[in-house]
């Protein structure tokens, strides 16, 4: 009979041989068109990645694994998303580019992409859109990963905006004008059936950065302001106005830009 010694003693020799015997990854260097170098990881048909000094970052077990990065203008190549794309079971999910994961597979997206306001301010808030195959609707979560407006919603579009507009001088009717800048607020608009069947126009809700609904009732366009917001459809029929207080503003969810997921530039 073995002594526990022995025991002790083949127990660390099973445990060496199991480490000496795991199969070193394939590795094959990377640089994204924005100059960030990685190493892709490749054990088998499982993927991961390393940074530049090669640190793993991203675990070896996905299907594939894929940095992105764009540019505002597509050509301009002023990059602004840094970001990694992983799939596994044809799910999708995010890491950041030192390696912190921001959406999971298991959440079973399709696709996912990250966004922003688009707005002229020099902080731009940061989102990102998801997609399911077995639903035509979206979900969008904040920079962090964190759902904000559910697939249950039924919303086939999300956008979050911002006011950028003014009153027309000559008219009674809300029109966009770029000159018009004052405060910034930003909202999130969703689209659920694109235009009525009857009098063609967009149907869009109005919902604030909690993703809660402001507007029960879809209109072509809205505008906010600090302390009200008005909904149009075209021509500017049924105008409809619903005041606004200070928590239309405030949330709970991050839209700042993190961990490198957001740069004008990359060095």
């Amino acid at each position: 009979m073995k002594t526990s010694r022995q025991l002790l003693f083949t127990a660390a020799m099973a445990m060496l041989a199991c480490t000496a015997c795991k199969k070193q990854p394939a590795t094959t260097n990377q640089r994204g068109d924005d100059g960030f170098r990685w190493t892709l990881l490749q054990r088998d048909s499982l993927y991961g990645a390393a940074d530049s000094t090669g640190k793993e970052i991203i675990p070896i077990e996905f299907d594939k694994v894929e940095y992105y990065n764009t540019d505002i203008e597509k050509l301009s190549r002023d990059f602004i998303f840094h970001y990694f794309i992983v799939e596994k079971n044809g799910c999708q999910g995010t890491y950041s580019n030192t390696g912190n994961i921001i959406i999971p597979t298991d959440r079973q997206y399709c696709s996912v992409e990250a966004t922003h306001d688009y707005s002229y301010s020099e902080e731009h808030f940061v989102y990102w859109i998801a997609e399911k195959k077995e639903t035509d609707a979206v979900e969008l979560c904040d920079a962090r990963g964190n759902i904000v407006v559910p697939f249950a919603a039924g919303y086939k579009y999300l956008n979050l905006e911002y006011n950028e507009h003014g009153f027309d001088e000559y008219s009674d009717l809300i029109t966009e004008n770029t000159e018009v800048r004052g405060d910034l607020y930003r909202y999130i608009i969703g689209f659920k059936e694109i235009y009525d069947e009857i009098t063609n126009d967009q149907r869009a809700w109005l919902m604030n950065l909690n993703g809660e609904l402001i507007s029960k009732e879809p209109r072509s366009q809205w505008y906010v302001w600090s302390d009200h917001a008005e909904g149009v459809n075209s021509g500017g029929k049924q105008n409809l106005r619903i005041p606004l207080d200070s928590t239309m503003y405030k949330t709970k969810f991050d839209y700042n830009s993190f961990d490198g997921l957001y740069l004008d530039t990359y060095e």
